[in-house]
């Protein structure tokens, strides 16, 4: 099912959504970078790789405005929340800042058009439920069960209903925006826990798992990635495939601060202060990262990362490993991207091009089971 891609010089040419791009000398991709270890796309135990690039003017433009304009407030933010948390827990409990954002979120961004809104809850657990209007009748795509990101304390139907209602209209389904509990009002388990609570429920409803794609965003690539293979260790029904959009999957602090340098996006602060006081403080033995978890049976997976984002190591380290374990892995790298990117696709067509890639691979892997 997967397909091999040899690696293209950078900026070379663009891969049109849809298409694969070549080399004409036909080196094999280093998926986990210079230096490191990696496998041959297309050979046993390999993950597939493709890269999309060099980035459209719309796509660049938005790389510089965040790295101008919203790296420094979070930044910021960052420093605000490191010296408030270390001094109140009344105020880390809260999340403040943070919750000022998922505010601003609702008031601020308006639902996707054409996208009707249903609030509903699965075993318990919030879920807004995103539905194309004009979606045909007897034509529906595989339905979305989505993972919110937001770094475990934060985003929620207000950040993420745009994507999820882009999502609904491209590929055809309903998709399910999870509103998990967070960091650090529950234990990092409880987190955990209520992913698994929203897939048994969604099949509750009569879901057809061969229908359901499992997907999310950063933190969420990590619920999403860790629900899946809860529900397979508790011997339910494994979905249909696995979508993950540049996910955290390592806590590591040394990591982080030397990967996070670099992100146009992200400052490393974040991610630091996060795993450190909040993931790791609270209960170790809970926060292993995913990858060293087992990852035989899972289902057909596509990860898409950023090509300058400090997450990349997490994306080719999980590609990496799930090749290993047999799983059929796609990794497509988009050169240039921010992180987060797909949530760009009002102004980004190249994030509007990777959501048509989400719907190609999840119509694929629905229609093969």
């Amino acid at each position: 099912m997967t397909i091999a891609v040899p690696e293209r010089p950078r900026g070379q040419h663009k891969a049109q959504p849809g298409g694969h791009s070549a080399q004409p000398n036909g080196h094999p991709v280093s998926i986990l970078g210079q230096g490191a270890r990696s496998s041959v796309p297309g050979a046993p135990g390999a993950a597939a790789l493709d890269r999309f690039g060099p980035p459209t003017l719309p796509a660049s433009a938005v790389a510089g405005a965040t790295r101008v304009a919203v790296k420094p407030v979070l930044s910021l933010a960052a420093g605000i929340a490191e010296l408030t948390w270390g001094r109140s827990r009344k105020l880390a409990k809260l999340g403040w800042p943070l919750w000022m954002i998922d505010q601003a979120a609702d008031m601020l961004l308006p639902p996707a058009r054409g996208v009707r809104r249903t609030s509903l809850r699965l075993r318990g657990v919030p879920v807004e439920l995103e539905t194309a209007e004009r979606r045909k009748k007897g034509h529906a795509g595989p339905d979305i069960l989505f993972f919110h990101g937001g770094g475990f304390i934060l985003g929620g139907f207000g950040t993420h209903r745009r994507l999820g209602g882009a999502l609904a209209k491209t590929i055809g389904g309903d998709c399910y925006l999870v509103k998990y509990r967070k960091l650090p009002q529950v234990s990092f388990s409880e987190l955990r826990a209520d992913g698994l609570a929203a897939y048994q429920g969604l099949l509750d409803r009569g879901a057809d798992p061969s229908r359901v794609i499992v997907m999310g965003d950063s933190a969420g690539g990590y619920l999403a990635l860790a629900t899946v293979q809860a529900a397979r260790d508790a011997g339910l029904p494994a979905p249909a495939g696995l979508v993950l959009l540049s996910p955290w999957l390592d806590f590591d602090e040394r990591r982080l601060v030397r990967d996070g340098a670099r992100d146009p996006f992200i400052p490393s602060q974040w991610p630091v202060l996060i795993a450190r006081t909040l993931v790791l403080a609270g209960e170790p033995d809970q926060a292993h990262s995913p990858i060293d978890r087992q990852l035989d049976d899972l289902p057909p997976t596509l990860i898409q990362v950023g090509s300058s984002e400090f997450l990349y190591p997490d994306s080719a380290r999980l590609a990496d490993a799930l090749a290993k374990a047999g799983v059929d892995v796609r990794m497509q790298v988009w050169e240039g991207q921010i992180h987060d990117f797909q949530m760009t696709a009002d102004v980004n067509p190249d994030a509007r091009a990777a959501i048509k890639q989400i719907s190609a691979f999840a119509h694929e892997v629905a229609a093969a089971t």
